[in-house]
C-alpha cells in the first residue's frame, strides 16, 4: 500500500456504516450556542464545534411547522393492521420510510403525529422480526456478544459518565450470517482496530505500515472474490472463529478510572485579566488558540461543564500568571514570583494511564500550555518528557498528516495545525538544548502550516470570506509561518550536525567535505528565508524581535560545530565570526525590545544565553591566539546587555536567573568580569599588552550599522525605526508603564516589564513597572542579515603595513596558532561536528571565507620572488587545467545549485572552454613570453631593440555570477602565464560555485600565488581601497564606474568587460530555420544571463510574423516537455534579478508570442518572445540579462542601423543574412565590441579572437593570449655597442653647423607633397593608365624576348649545319 493509502482508519472504505443524513440546518449544540455550524459540509455531518467540544453532533431540533414531505408521506397511511402481510406492510410504509431518509426531512412538532410515526415504525419492525427465522436471530445475538466486548474498556470521560457505548458504535453484522461477506470481514477489521486502540478507530490514526492497514488490504482482496460455501456445509461465517476471551480487555489490565475533582478557577475578574494577558503576551508569539471561540466558551460557562475546555482555561491562567501583577496569582504560603500560576497548573492531569486514549483538541492545547509553563519553573527538564508524550498523542490522532482531500478550512482544522506546529517548535528547541534526540523529525510529518489569517477573520458574516485575510491588511500569522519555516531549517541543522551517527557519505567525498556542503546548503536556505520575511514585519516590532532572535540563534547553532574545524583554520575563523556577530545582533535586538515592555518566550531566553556564551568564547579564543578577533569593549557591552535582560526576566522565569548566574560566573572565571556601575553600564578590565596593541581604537560603543553586501538587502531590511510611543495603538504590542505591584524580596526587587493592567494591591508593595527611561529607542539601525554579513569580522578590513590603522590582519603564523588552538578542543568541538547527519546536500556551498584572511603581503612577496621562471607558471597552469578536468562534475553540480543550469550546458559553454583556455596558456606560454625584436631599421638594428614581456605585479580579478568558472579561471590562467600573483573576488550571488572555487584553488595552486576573497559590496569596497597593478572587472556599467574611480586614485590600469543591449539584424534573405534556432539558443542558454546574449531583434515589419513562427517551431523542438522540466533550462540567479526581469515583461506594450510563464519560488522565467515591441518600450530601456527577447519591427535596415547608432555601442552585434552587401552595410555603419554573422554568443570563445567592448560596453580585451597581454608589461630595451658612436657621435656637444647638416641628412625622406585631396575619379583613372602601361610593357618585353630566343635557336642550327 502506498503512503497515501490507508493512512488513517477513517480514510478507507467503511461498508458496514450507514451514511448519516446530511442536514442543511445547524446541529443542536450550535443552535444552543448560536454559533455557525458546518455539519452540512463535513464528513459524517459532524460539525467542527461538536468535535472540538467532544459532543455528539445531533439534529433533534424540531421544526414548528409540519413539513410538506411528511404530509405527503402520510397520505393513504393509517395505522396498519397486524393482519397485513409483510409485502403489504412494506408497500404501505414505503412513502414514510422514503420521506424520513431524505436529506431535507424534519420531524414534526405535533406530539400526536410523532407518536403515530413511532407506532407505525414499531409495527413494521415487529413484522420484520416475524419474517426472520429464529435461528438467524440467535446467531446474530451470539455474534453481537462476541464482538461487543472489544468496546468494554472505559476509553473516555464521556464513557465513564454515560456507561458502555451503545449499539450504534458496535461493528456488528445485520442480517443472516451464512457466508464470509464483505460486511462481516469489515466488522472483523473494525474490531481488530478497536482491540489495538482501546477506542473508536474513527478517532485514531493508523499509518500505512500498520497491521490494521495490511488487514484491510487483505479484506479488500477477499471481498472482490468471496469464498463460496459447499452445499453440505452449514455455514462458513468468519465470525465463528472469534474467541471472546481474546477480544476483551481483562479487568486487571484496565486503567483505573480518573478521579475527577472540581476545578478551582480564578475569580471572574482575575480570569478575565489573565485571558487578556495570555492573548497579549503569549498568543502573539506562539499561536495556539482561537480567541473569539475561546472567549465565547468562557462567557457561556463551557469551562464549568466541559472538563477538557476547563483544563485548557486553567493552563492559560497558569501561563498568563507570569505576566500578572496581581498577588492572587502567587501560591498561598509563599511570596515568590516563581510560584505564579502553580495553583492552576497543579489541577491539570495530563500524564496518567487513563490518558492512553484518543486525546481531545482541548487536551492537546493543555499539553502545549503545560509545557510552556514548565519551561519557566525550576524543573524545566520535565519538558523533554512531556514533549515526547504530547507528540505521540498528536500522532495518535493524526495531527502530523495533512488531509488527503482538499477540505475547506475550519476552526477545528486550523487549531489542529497550531497545536502540532507548537509542539514541533518546542521539540526542536528543547532537544537541541538538552542535547538529546527529538521526538519527531522533518521526514515524519507533512502537516500544513496554519493559514495566514488573523483570528478575527476566521468567521465572518459572509462565508465566502471566512479564513481570508483582508487585502492590504498585514497578518500577524505571517510571523508564525516564518518562524515555522525557520524551525524547519533549525531541525535540518540539528539532524545534520548534532545526530549521534554521521550520515552516509557519497563515494569519493570525505565526511569533512560533506559537512561543508550541508553547511553551505543550510546557509543558502537561511539567506532565502531572510529574503521571504514579509516586509510588514517592520510594523509588528515585538514579533520581529522574537523572529530574528530565533534566526540569530539558528545561525549560531548552524556554525557552532565548525569552531574546531582544524583542517581549515579559515573556516573555523569564519564560524567564530558568524557566531559572535549573530550573538551581538541577538543582544542588541532583545536589549532594545526589553525596554518596550515585551517579555520573551522561553526559547528567546535560551537564545540570549547561547549568545552570551558565544561572546565570551570569542574573547577567550582571541586571547589564546594573541590575535584580537573582537573588540572586547564592544563584546563587554553586548554581554552586559544580555545579562541585564536576563536579570529583568528572572523574576518570573526561573531559568533566566540560572542563565544570568552562569554568565556572570564564566566572566569572572575567564578573567573578564563584567562590572555594573551605578548607571547600569558595564566595563571590562584592560586587556593584556598583546591584545591592547592589536585592538583597534573604537570610535563608539554602539553597534555599527552594517551595510548589507547583497544587492537585494534593501528589499527586506530588519530596521527598527521606532520610539517608545510607536506601536501603542495595538494592545498586543505595548503595555502601559504604570500599574500594580507585588511584594518581592532580594534579587527580585528589579525593574520588570510585566503587564500592569491588573488592579494594584496595596501601595506598600514596590512597583514592578518602574522603568523611568522614556528616552527614544534606536532611531534606525541595520542588523546583519545574510551569512555574508555575519561572516564579516567586526574589525575594519585593513591590510598589514597600512599606515592608516594600527590594527593588523592575521598573519600566517597566527592562523597556524589559531588552528592548533582550535585543534585542542577535540573532534567534537563545541557542537559535535564529528557526529553529524542529515539529508544529502545537492550543492557545493559553504560559508564564504572572510576577507580579513587575505594576505596581501604574501602575494607581493611571491611576485618579487623568483617564481617567474618559465617552469613555475607552466606547472601552475597545468595544475589549473587539472583543477577543472578532475572536478568537472563538482563544478557542474555547483552551477546547478546556484543557477539551476543543466550539466550539459555547463560542460559545453563553460567547463570545456575553460580547459581549452588554460591548456592553451600552458602550451603557448613560452611563445607568448618570448622577447620580440623590433622591425628592422638601418638606424636602430645595431642597438638590438627588443620588447620584453614582464608581469605587472599583483592583480585583482573581480568575477561575475553568470559564468563564474570561465570568467575566473580563464583570467587567472592569463595572469599566471604573464607571471603575476592574483587575488580573485568571485561573485556572492553564486555561493556554491564561489565556495567550491575557494577550496579547489587552495588545493591545486600555490596559496601565495593565487588567493580568493569572498564577500560582497563591503569586501569589494575594501579591496578597491588597496593599490593593485591591474584590475580586471566583469559586470555592470554602474559598478564599473565605481571600480574605475577607485582605481584612478592609485592610477591603476583597468580592463572592463561590461555588457549592453546586443541587437540582432535580420535580413529576410537568410536561412530562416538556422536563424531561428541560433537566435533562440543564444537567448535561452544560461537563461539569457550572458553579456553577449541577443538582447533584441530588429526585423522588417513584413517579415516579423514569419520569424515568430520559426521561433515557435524551434521552441517546441528545444523543449518537448516544457522548459520547466528537470535539466532542461537554467534559472534566474537571485530573487531580485527575477523581480527585475519580470517587471520589464509586465511593463511591456508588446505582445507575448512565446512563453511568459513565471514562478517566483523557483526563480523561473520561461523563455519569452515578445513581438510588436515599440520604440521606448520597457524591454528596450535597459539590458534585459534574462530569457526575454523583444522583437522590434522596422521598415528597413537603414532604420535599424539608425536606432542602434542612437544608443550606446553594444558588446556584440549579430547579423543574419545571405547577402554580402547587407552584411557589409551593417558592419561598416555600426560599432560594437564584436560581431557574429549567422551565429550568436560563440565568438568570445573563438581561439585567437579578442573579447572586449567599446565605450560603455567595455574597454580592453581578454581571452587567450589577449588575457596574457593585458596582464603583461611590454618593456622596451636596447643594447647599444660602443662603435655606434662613430655614426651617432654627432649628437654630443659642441654643436656645429657640420653636425647639424649631418643630422639633417639622417632625416627620413618624404614622398612628394600632394597638391590636394585625391578624388575617386582621378585615382581610378591613374590606376587604369598604370595597369594599361604595365600590360604594354610586359607585352613588348615578352615579344622581344621571344624574338631573341627564336634567333638564337636559328643561329645555332645554322652553325651545326
Amino acid at each position: 500500500m502506498s503512503s497515501e493509502e490507508g493512512e488513517s482508519a477513517n480514510a478507507g472504505k467503511e461498508p458496514i456504516k450507514v451514511k448519516r443524513r446530511r442536514l442543511h440546518g445547524a446541529c443542536d449544540l450550535c443552535r444552543q450556542k448560536k454559533i455557525r455550524c458546518d455539519s452540512a459540509k463535513r464528513p459524517g455531518n459532524k460539525c467542527s464545534n461538536c468535535v472540538a467540544f467532544r459532543s455528539e453532533c445531533t439534529h433533534l431540533h424540531t421544526n414548528q411547522k409540519m413539513g410538506r414531505g411528511y404530509i405527503a408521506s402520510r397520505e393513504g397511511l393509517s395505522f396498519p393492521s397486524d393482519a397485513l402481510s409483510l409485502p403489504e406492510l412494506w408497500s404501505s410504509m414505503q412513502p414514510l420510510l422514503n420521506t424520513i431518509l431524505t436529506t431535507t426531512y424534519q420531524a414534526p412538532a405535533n406530539p400526536a403525529i410523532i407518536r403515530e410515526t413511532l407506532v407505525n415504525l414499531a409495527r413494521y419492525a415487529r413484522a420484520l422480526e416475524s419474517a426472520v427465522p429464529a435461528e438467524a436471530l440467535a446467531e446474530q445475538q451470539e455474534l453481537s456478544q462476541v464482538l461487543r466486548p472489544s468496546l468494554s474498556p472505559v476509553t473516555s470521560d464521556e464513557a465513564l459518565e454515560t456507561g458502555p457505548p451503545g449499539p450504534s458504535r458496535l461493528s456488528v453484522v445485520s442480517g443472516p450470517v451464512d457466508s464470509a461477506s464483505p460486511r462481516e470481514l469489515g466488522a472483523l477489521a473494525e474490531n481488530f482496530k478497536r482491540s489495538i486502540l482501546l477506542t473508536s478507530p474513527d478517532e485514531r490514526f493508523l499509518g500505512s505500515s500498520s497491521s490494521a492497514a495490511i488487514l484491510e488490504n487483505t479484506i479488500e482482496w477477499v471481498a472482490e472474490e468471496p469464498p463460496h460455501c459447499s452445499s453440505n456445509t452449514e455455514t462458513c461465517g468468519a465470525t465463528k472463529h472469534i474467541r471472546p476471551e481474546f477480544w476483551a480487555v481483562h479487568p486487571w489490565d484496565q486503567a483505573p478510572p480518573p478521579t475527577h475533582t472540581e476545578f478551582d478557577f480564578p475569580e471572574p475578574d482575575l480570569l478575565q485579566d489573565l485571558v487578556e494577558l495570555y492573548f497579549t503576551y503569549l498568543e502573539v508569539y506562539g499561536p495556539l488558540l482561537h480567541r473569539p471561540t475561546f472567549e465565547r466558551g468562557i462567557k457561556e460557562g463551557l469551562h464549568l461543564s466541559d472538563r477538557g475546555f476547563g483544563g485548557t482555561v486553567l493552563a492559560v491562567c497558569a501561563v498568563a500568571s507570569r505576566f500578572s501583577n496581581d498577588e492572587r496569582v502567587i501560591l498561598e504560603g509563599t511570596n515568590s514570583l516563581h510560584s505564579c500560576g502553580l495553583k492552576w497548573y497543579r489541577q491539570l492531569d495530563v500524564f496518567n494511564e487513563s490518558s492512553l486514549r484518543a486525546p481531545s483538541l482541548y487536551e492537546m492545547q493543555a499539553f502545549c500550555l503545560a509545557i510552556t509553563y514548565l519551561q519557566g519553573t525550576s524543573t524545566p527538564e520535565k519538558c523533554w518528557y512531556m514533549l515526547g508524550f504530547a507528540i505521540r498523542a498528536a500522532q495518535d490522532i493524526g495531527l502530523h498528516r495533512k488531509p488527503k482531500n482538499d477540505v475547506l478550512p475550519s476552526v477545528e482544522s486550523e487549531l489542529r495545525k497550531r497545536v502540532f506546529w507548537r509542539l514541533v517548535l518546542g521539540d526542536s528547541v528543547i532537544s537541541i538544548t538538552v542535547g538529546r534526540p527529538p521526538a519527531i523529525n522533518l521526514i515524519d510529518f507533512d502537516a500544513e502550516l496554519p493559514i495566514e489569517c488573523d483570528d478575527e477573520y476566521w468567521e465572518t458574516d459572509d462565508p465566502s470570506t471566512d479564513f481570508k485575510q483582508p487585502a492590504g491588511k498585514p497578518s500577524k500569522m505571517a510571523y508564525y509561518t516564518s518562524l515555522m519555516k525557520l524551525t524547519e531549517i533549525y531541525c535540518q541543522a540539528r539532524r545534520a550536525f548534532y545526530s549521534v551517527k554521521h550520515p552516509e557519505v557519497p563515494p569519493g567525498m570525505s565526511e569533512d567535505d560533506w559537512d561543508r556542503e550541508v553547511l553551505a546548503k543550510l546557509d543558502s536556505a537561511l539567506n532565502a528565508w531572510v529574503d521571504k520575511v514579509p516586509e510588514h514585519y517592520g510594523v509588528f516590532l515585538d514579533q520581529s524581535a522574537v523572529l530574528f532572535t530565533n534566526y540569530y540563534a539558528t545561525q549560531i547553532m548552524l556554525h557552532r560545530p565548525f569552531l574546531s574545524f582544524t583542517k581549515q583554520p579559515s573556516l573555523s575563523f569564519t564560524a567564530l565570526v558568524v557566531c559572535t556577530n549573530a550573538a551581538r545582533a541577538c543582544s542588541r535586538v532583545m536589549s532594545e525590545q526589553s525596554r518596550t515592555g515585551m517579555v520573551p518566550m522561553p526559547q528567546v531566553q535560551i537564545a540570549l544565553f547561547i549568545s552570551g556564551l558565544m561572546l565570551l568564547l570569542g574573547i577567550w579564543k582571541g586571547r589564546r591566539t594573541g590575535y584580537a578577533m573582537v573588540d572586547e569593549r564592544k563584546e563587554a557591552k553586548a554581554l552586559q546587555s544580555i545579562i541585564r535582560v536576563l536579570q529583568i526576566y528572572e523574576t518570573r522565569w526561573h531559568m533566566s536567573g540560572r542563565f544570568r548566574d552562569l554568565l556572570m560566573a564564566l566572566t569572572s572565571v575567564g578573567g573578564f568580569e563584567v562590572h555594573f556601575d551605578a548607571e547600569g553600564e558595564s566595563s571590562a578590565p584592560e586587556q593584556s599588552a598583546v591584545g591592547a596593541k592589536r585592538r583597534r581604537d573604537a570610535e563608539g560603543d554602539s553597534v555599527k550599522p552594517s551595510s548589507s553586501p547583497r544587492q537585494h538587502s534593501s528589499d527586506v531590511p530588519f530596521r527598527l525605526p521606532f520610539s517608545v510611543e510607536d506601536g501603542l495603538s495595538s494592545k498586543t504590542t505595548r503595555a502601559p508603564r504604570a500599574g500594580g505591584t507585588i511584594q518581592v524580596t532580594g534579587a527580585q526587587q528589579l525593574n520588570s516589564v510585566i503587564d500592569p493592567r491588573i488592579s494594584p494591591p496595596p501601595s506598600t508593595l514596590p512597583a514592578l513597572n518602574d522603568h523611568e527611561d522614556d528616552s527614544p529607542l534606536i532611531s534606525a539601525y541595520d542588523l546583519p542579515l545574510y551569512t555574508s554579513d555575519l561572516s564579516k569580522p567586526p574589525f575594519d578590513f585593513i591590510m598589514p603595513g597600512d599606515p592608516r590603522h594600527a590594527y593588523a590582519a592575521p598573519t600566517t603564523e597566527q592562523l597556524d596558532l589559531l588552528g592548533m588552538m582550535l585543534g585542542q578542543e577535540g573532534d567534537t568541538g563545541a557542537g559535535g561536528a564529528s557526529t553529524s547527519s542529515g539529508d544529502d546536500a545537492t550543492a557545493h556551498m559553504g560559508p564564504v571565507p572572510s576577507a580579513g584572511l587575505f594576505n596581501y603581503e604574501a602575494l607581493q612577496h611571491m611576485f618579487h620572488g623568483n617564481w617567474t621562471c618559465i617552469h613555475a607558471p607552466k606547472y601552475q597552469l597545468l595544475q589549473l587545467t587539472y583543477l577543472v578536468k578532475e572536478n568537472a562534475e563538482k563544478l557542474e553540480e555547483a552551477l546547478a545549485a546556484d543557477m539551476g543550469r543543466p550539466a550539459i550546458e555547463s560542460r559545453f559553454i563553460e567547463v570545456n572552454g575553460t580547459i581549452t583556455e588554460t591548456l592553451g596558456a600552458y602550451n603557448n606560454v613560452e611563445k607568448w613570453a618570448k622577447p620580440e625584436k623590433a622591425p628592422f631599421n638601418m638606424t636602430w638594428f645595431p642597438m638590438k631593440p627588443t620588447v620584453h614581456k614582464e608581469p605587472k605585479g599583483t592583480v585583482l580579478i573581480i568575477c561575475p555570477f553568470n559564468y563564474p568558472i570561465w570568467l575566473s579561471l580563464g583570467p587567472i590562467a592569463g595572469a599566471i602565464a604573464a607571471g603575476n600573483t592574483v587575488l580573485l573576488k568571485p561573485s556572492e550571488s553564486t555561493p556554491a560555485t564561489s565556495t567550491l572555487l575557494t577550496e579547489l584553488i587552495a588545493k591545486y595552486l600555490d596559496n601565495d600565488l593565487v588567493q580568493v576573497v569572498n564577500g560582497a559590496v563591503a569586501e569589494t569596497t575594501k579591496l578597491l581601497e588597496l593599490q593593485w597593478d591591474h584590475i580586471l572587472y566583469t559586470g555592470s556599467g554602474r559598478v564599473a564606474k565605481i571600480v574605475s574611480a577607485a582605481a584612478a586614485k592609485h592610477l591603476t590600469p583597468v580592463t572592463l568587460e561590461l555588457g549592453g543591449k546586443s541587437p540582432v539584424f535580420i535580413d529576410p534573405n537568410c536561412d530562416l530555420e538556422v536563424t531561428a534556432k541560433r537566435i533562440l539558443w543564444g537567448k535561452v542558454v544560461n537563461a539569457g544571463q550572458t553579456c553577449v546574449a541577443p538582447d533584441y531583434v530588429l526585423v522588417p515589419r513584413t517579415f516579423q510574423s514569419t520569424l515568430v513562427e520559426a521561433l515557435k517551431k524551434q521552441y517546441a523542438e528545444f523543449y518537448p516537455d516544457g522548459p520547466q522540466a528537470k535539466d532542461a533550462y537554467a534559472r534566474i540567479v537571485t530573487p531580485q534579478a527575477y523581480n527585475r526581469i519580470k517587471s520589464l515583461v509586465d511593463g511591456t506594450k508588446g505582445k507575448v508570442a512565446i512563453g511568459g510563464e513565471t514562478d517566483a519560488e523557483g526563480k523561473y522565467i520561461a523563455p519569452t518572445i515578445v513581438e510588436d515591441v515599440p520604440i521606448g518600450d520597457s524591454l528596450l530601456s535597459e539590458e534585459i540579462f534574462g530569457p526575454v527577447l523583444p522583437i522590434v519591427p522596422v521598415e528597413n535596415v537603414d532604420e535599424a542601423i539608425e536606432y542602434v547608432n542612437a544608443h550606446d555601442h553594444p558588446l556584440a552585434i549579430y547579423i543574419f543574412s545571405r547577402d554580402a552587401e547587407f552584411k557589409k552595410k551593417v558592419l561598416t555603419s555600426t560599432q560594437s565590441g564584436g560581431v557574429g554573422i549567422n551565429e550568436t554568443v560563440l565568438h568570445p570563445g573563438a581561439e585567437g579572437l579578442p573579447f572586449g567592448g567599446i565605450g560603455p560596453s567595455g574597454s580592453g580585451y581578454h581571452t587567450g593570449k589577449h588575457t596574457f597581454d593585458i596582464f603583461t608589461h611590454l618593456r622596451a630595451t636596447i643594447d647599444n655597442p660602443s662603435w655606434v658612436d662613430r655614426i651617432l657621435g654627432i649628437r654630443y656637444p659642441p654643436y656645429t653647423a657640420k653636425k647639424f647638416m649631418a643630422i639633417q641628412g639622417m632625416q627620413a625622406k618624404l614622398p612628394p607633397k600632394p597638391k590636394g585631396p585625391p578624388t575617386g575619379a582621378a585615382g581610378a583613372g591613374w590606376q587604369r593608365w598604370f595597369v594599361l602601361a604595365l600590360a604594354i610593357a610586359l607585352a613588348g618585353g615578352l615579344t622581344q624576348r621571344a624574338k631573341s630566343i627564336a634567333g638564337w635557336i636559328t643561329g645555332g642550327s645554322a652553325r651545326i649545319a
